[in-house]
């Protein structure tokens, strides 16, 4: 599934504001949640020290990409994060978008970010096999654990809460882009030895 994510303020009471960045399809929620209009979408800049100065300025708008997440992981998140509904027997996710097997988060998702940047401009493939096969079967097809038993095994230190982006990051740091196909990690990426 397209993602991308947005600096909102979700005004939760009259006192009451919070900025938080959230993915784009959950700004439905927070509104169905809150209310209409109480999740306002906002330009965040990023903050950065000038040289000889001990104060930090505001720099340029911080841009997010459309990034691909996986529909199910995000649908089971969106879940935990918000809970139940408190009057009808359904989660918030599933009020808002629906049962998990309609995929409707995921059809609206692809249907703006393909609109958005044009036909085929962002076509990103549906299972793992296409997208393997579309990366050149790089390290982008491999999974983030699969991601994390290669750096273990090439003595790469990396957070236990790593997200897949720093992973990949981590990797190409490390000179590891080089390798192509799980095939060629030996069976450590994939966990068989």
């Amino acid at each position: 599934m397209l993602a991308k994510q947005c600096d909102v303020t979700v005004y939760k009471g009259m006192q009451t504001k919070i900025a938080k960045t959230v993915f784009e399809h959950e700004v439905k929620m927070l509104e169905a949640i809150y209310g209409d209009g109480t999740a306002e979408k906002y330009s965040r800049r990023e903050l950065v020290m000038p040289e000889g100065k001990k104060y930090q300025v505001e720099g340029d708008v911080i841009r997010y990409e459309v990034e691909e997440i996986d529909y199910h992981e995000e649908y089971d998140r969106l879940s935990s994060i918000y809970g139940m509904h408190p009057e009808i027997r359904l989660t918030w996710v599933e009020y808002v978008y629906g049962p998990r097997h309609d995929n409707t988060l995921e059809n609206e998702a692809s249907a703006k970010y393909t609109s958005e940047f044009g036909k085929g401009a962002y076509a990103a493939p549906s299972n793992k096999k296409d997208r393997a096969e579309a990366e050149g079967d790089g390290l982008e097809s491999l999974t983030g654990n699969e991601l994390k038993a290669l750096l273990k095994s090439k003595n790469v230190d990396y957070t236990p809460m790593a997200n897949k982006r720093i992973l990949l990051n981590l990797a190409r740091k490390a000179g590891l882009d080089g390798i192509t196909t799980k095939e060629n990690i030996g069976g450590i990426a994939t966990g068989v030895a």
